[in-house]
């Protein structure tokens, strides 16, 4: 799934298993300055800090970034 994201946004993630932060925002952690979710925990590249748990369909995160750009979440293994 291809996801579009200018540089502050909500985006609900939508794989069918959990990812760790690091998985699911891995091809944009260069840009990405956070990820964070309702609960005030959050994924932060840049200082290698990642107290989110475990990502899942359905639920909300706050993403900040350098630029827009484009998430494109892991495939699943059953895919």
């Amino acid at each position: 799934d291809l996801h579009s994201f200018p540089t502050r946004r909500s985006s609900d993630l939508y794989p069918e298993r959990e990812h760790e932060a690091p998985e699911a925002f891995e091809n944009i952690t260069n840009n990405l300055i956070i990820a964070k979710n309702d609960e005030g925990r959050f994924y932060a590249p840049g200082f290698n800090f990642n107290n989110l748990p475990g990502l899942h369909r359905g639920k909300g995160y706050l993403v900040k970034m350098e630029h827009d750009d484009i998430l494109i979440y892991p495939k699943d293994n059953d895919e």
